[in-house]
């Protein structure tokens, strides 16, 4: 092995923190190509108890080293800051996602 090989640093992966007590879990390591929310079972981050939320509302798609949401076509929309999204979004440092409502 080169020692070019031998200075590849380890992959990062991004985490998501919650800001409500009833989305679940709290914390999330975005490890995988794809990450799903919504109020469905199947998604990997469950908001169960927000009716404002669409079964299958929004993912976050790996990209390289970067992480793109996207709302998938959810009734009350998917926000980034307190902004509606229509596009996919580049997801920076400390961005708050909102479902359903910019909070």
């Amino acid at each position: 092995m080169s020692e070019m090989q031998a200075q590849v640093p380890p992959i990062q992966f991004a985490t998501l923190y919650r800001l409500q007590q009833s989305i679940q879990p709290a914390e999330f390591v975005l490890k995988g190509d794809v990450c799903t929310i919504g109020r469905s079972s199947m998604c990997d981050i469950v908001l169960v108890e927000h009716k404002t939320v669409s079964r299958l509302h929004a993912k976050i798609e790996r990209e390289g080293l970067r992480y793109v949401l996207s709302d998938t076509n959810s009734a009350n929309g998917t926000f980034v800051n307190e902004r509606r999204i229509h596009e996919p979004y580049l997801l920076q440092n400390e961005d708050v996602i909102g479902l359903g409502s910019s909070l």
